[in-house]
């Protein structure tokens, strides 16, 4: 896989960019002692969606990784995210890392290919699946994108209990939300979307956070997902 050209930042990529140079520290702030343990064991090929400024960077070994590929859509975050890769330890010149401005929705399966990207051992997704157009299609695709025993770990923010005043709130904020925060829903019930693709024994392992986002608006929920073994 080759690093392909860029298209020019629209004036939407270029807000959000600069939206979350300003949210970003706090939130990492918050996320930082969960992410220090979330990815101790990450390893071989690695996959990450929504790389964003590559706030996971500095947690992963790059010992232990032999390609760390990112799937990034917003343009005007890629050159603070290559500076943390390169700080990190990742560099397209060590052949150790490869940057692609594609959404989480180009996984999908093609005519031609189950795991158009390749498949991984590990894949890595970090508030991201609140943004993506097509939940469904995305979480299907990161199943068929890990290797047999290949592993999805995940930290999103998620709906709150239904009937709950977080999440009346959340219902009747979400359209503006969306508007100012990239795509981003409050209501997504990751949870149990999750749950459907990997429901066999030991497969899944989940916890909702004690720390949310936002004074409680954003729950925040964190764990991984081990495919079948061949």
């Amino acid at each position: 896989m080759a690093m392909e050209p860029e298209r020019t930042a629209s004036l939407a990529d270029k807000y959000f960019d600069r939206f979350y140079a300003s949210a970003g520290p706090g939130i990492d702030k918050t996320l930082t002692p969960y992410r220090k343990e979330m990815y101790l064991d990450v390893r071989g090929d690695v996959l990450e969606i929504g790389s964003g400024h590559g706030s996971t960077f500095k947690f992963l070994k790059t010992d232990q990784i032999t390609k760390l590929v990112c799937l990034e859509p917003n343009v005007a975050m890629h050159p603070t995210l290559v500076a943390a890769a390169r700080e990190a330890g990742f560099d397209k010149e060590k052949g150790n890392f490869v940057l692609f401005a594609k959404p989480g929705e180009a996984l999908a399966p093609t005519t031609t290919s189950a795991a158009p990207f390749g498949q991984y051992d590990f894949i890595i997704s970090n508030l991201v699946l609140c943004t993506v157009g097509n939940v469904d299609v995305v979480l299907d695709s990161i199943r068929a994108s890990l290797k047999p025993g290949g592993t999805f770990v995940f930290l999103e923010h998620h709906a709150a209990e239904k009937g709950s005043w977080t999440r009346f709130f959340q219902e009747w904020t979400n359209p503006a939300w969306k508007i100012f925060a990239d795509g981003c829903n409050l209501n997504r019930d990751l949870e149990q979307d999750i749950k459907k693709r990997w429901n066999g024994e030991g497969q899944l392992t989940c916890e909702e956070l004690p720390e949310p986002l936002l004074n409680s608006l954003l729950p925040l929920l964190r764990g991984r997902a081990v495919n079948p073994k061949m």
